[in-house]
């Protein structure tokens, strides 16, 4: 599954290579040249490197054995096969985002009622957050007590 996510670089940047730099030794086999001055060399070091570029593979597959391609693959492969558990695990990690804290089992009844709203209203986002902002867990949350010295 994470291949299908390997086009986007650390920055979440899209690319669609990866470029390997190596050191060669022939400037003819160069396509960039760096010159620089050393401590312990009076003289200047040049050193020559040739870029390499290679396809990213983003083919993927999921452990049911469905397979896609790229991002928009792996989104219809998980909405097709999975759309239950997805949706249910955007509302748990919202949830407890929300709360500052991991979900217990007291707080599942709110997690199938926001569930259950966002079936009817079609998965909208903006309800997913009135839902969360006014859930149980979300109105009634204890502030952490603070210890006075």
């Amino acid at each position: 599954m994470g291949f299908s996510l390997e086009n986007f670089d650390y920055f979440g940047k899209w690319r669609a290579t990866y470029d390997f730099r190596q050191r060669v030794e022939d400037p003819a086999d160069a396509d960039e040249t760096i010159e620089f001055q050393t401590e312990t060399s009076p003289d200047p070091v040049v050193r020559h490197f040739k870029t390499t570029r290679r396809a990213i593979p983003a083919d993927g597959g999921l452990p049911d054995g469905t397979t896609f391609s790229g991002p928009a693959g792996l989104k219809r492969a998980l909405l097709e096969t999975r759309h239950d558990d997805l949706v249910r695990q955007v509302v748990s990690k919202m949830l407890a985002y929300a709360l500052g804290r991991q979900l217990e089992y007291y707080d599942e009844p709110a997690v199938r009622t926001v569930i259950a709203t966002l079936e009817t209203d079609g998965y909208r986002f903006q309800t997913l957050l009135r839902e969360i902002v006014t859930s149980y867990p979300f109105r009634y949350k204890k502030n952490p007590t603070r210890e006075t010295n």
